[in-house]
């Protein structure tokens, strides 16, 4: 995924669209980059891991919360049968033999 994601913003930020995706970026070593060649590279870098972040964060949020509202509603469920069992007053099976 994240090579896709650096290939897919390579191809956005660079403005000459009639340049293949790479461009001369594999041909030259990054020291004869211009400088708008590498911030292109740095922002196609960062947006990598901001996608990587944008997925990541919500589920580190998302499931501890989840399991909080789990754990709360189990709690009140608990609750409602007990006071649910107090309720039915029955004494059928309280002196069976089994």
């Amino acid at each position: 995924m994240s090579c896709t994601t650096f290939a897919i913003c390579l191809n956005y930020f660079i403005n000459d669209f009639d340049s293949p995706i790479f461009g001369s970026y594999g041909k030259l070593g990054w020291l004869h980059w211009t400088n708008e060649q590498q911030w292109i590279v740095l922002y196609a870098q960062n947006l990598t891991l901001f996608a990587f972040v944008w997925y990541l964060v919500p589920i580190l949020i998302f499931i501890p919360i989840q399991e909080l509202v789990k754990m709360h509603d189990m709690k009140h469920y608990t609750k409602f049968q007990k006071r649910s069992k107090l309720l039915f007053n029955t004494k059928l099976g309280m002196h069976s033999p089994v």
